[in-house]
């Protein structure tokens, strides 16, 4: 008999059985905590470029979702509290879809950083953001520029899947790009999912692409089609700025979206049709010659 109690203390337990263990010993810990109010539950939080002119209303913009694997159900009721430059412009709650509004006028022209955060009486959690303000000179021409094939050599497809270290930039085009913001205001208004924001915003600084502000697609805000996307995008931030005047882009939908709005198109691309108010070229060196004529 003691023999038999020595040969169970010395079995050691199976990878199984360690794993249900742990499992176990997870969901306890989980349910306690729940109880006695100690978790908090995951959420992500966004915070929106946005851009204004002196002496202008802007609608400084965040949204909340609920973090769960591939879905973002939007999260109502949760205090948000907005800081430019260190300072509190103000706070609001969380509507039916998850967004947050406070207003703010901007009396003088340049780059402000803004920074929303998740109050800490909420029962979720997430990192602070932060996004930019862009303030305007009103006599600046503006111009839109697209991301995927027109400055960044990948589809939408590839900036989802490949890292930003093997994501290359079209020739010449950062350096173009920094030019050309000497004499234009740069604007980005990108298809790509707002998933992928800080994924974008990061390879946009790492081969220093001029300082823009940029405006990403949200699946539950905008239509899948690209044509609508980018026409309503553009003409909610023409009418901000509305000397934004010339588009580029590489897709006969960047056309069709630069057009609706009234604006002069450049087209990337070895084409050789002809449509008014369209320019087609066939590199960054091109749009150097067209744009930076004194």
């Amino acid at each position: 008999m003691v023999r038999e109690k020595k040969k169970l203390m010395n079995v050691k337990p199976s990878r199984s059985n360690i794993s249900l263990i742990t499992l176990a010993a997870t969901l306890i810990m989980f349910n306690v905590d729940c109880v006695s109010g100690e978790t908090k539950k995951p959420a992500k939080l966004v915070a929106y470029d946005s851009i204004t002119v002196p002496g202008e209303k802007v609608i400084l913009t965040a949204k909340l979702e609920k973090k769960v694997l591939f879905f973002r159900p939007d999260l109502k009721g949760e205090r948000l509290v907005f800081h430019i430059d260190n300072k509190k412009v103000g706070e609001c709650i969380t509507n039916e879809e998850g967004y947050a509004f406070v207003p703010y006028t901007i009396n003088r022209p340049g780059e402000f950083e803004l920074d929303v955060q998740l109050s800490t009486a909420s029962r979720y959690v997430t990192h602070k953001r932060s996004a930019k303000i862009y303030c305007c000179n009103k006599k600046k021409p503006a111009i839109i520029v697209d991301i995927d094939h027109t400055v960044a050599d990948v589809g939408w497809l590839g900036a989802m899947i490949r890292p930003n270290k093997e994501i290359m930039p079209l020739k010449n085009a950062p350096d173009i790009l920094q030019k050309i913001s000497q004499k234009y205001d740069i604007v980005f208004v990108t298809k790509r999912e707002e998933n992928f924001l800080r994924k974008t915003e990061t390879w946009l600084k790492m081969y220093k692409f001029p300082d823009a502000p940029v405006f990403f697609w949200d699946l539950g805000d905008y239509p899948i089609s690209s044509v609508k996307y980018k026409t309503e995008r553009i003409r909610k931030l023409r009418q901000i700025w509305k000397n934004i005047s010339i588009g580029i882009g590489d897709r006969d939908s960047d056309i069709e979206a630069y057009l609706a709005n009234g604006m002069k198109v450049i087209k990337i691309g070895k084409e050789n049709k002809i449509i008014p108010g369209v320019t087609f070229v066939s590199d960054w060196n091109d749009i150097e010659k067209l744009l930076m004529v004194k």
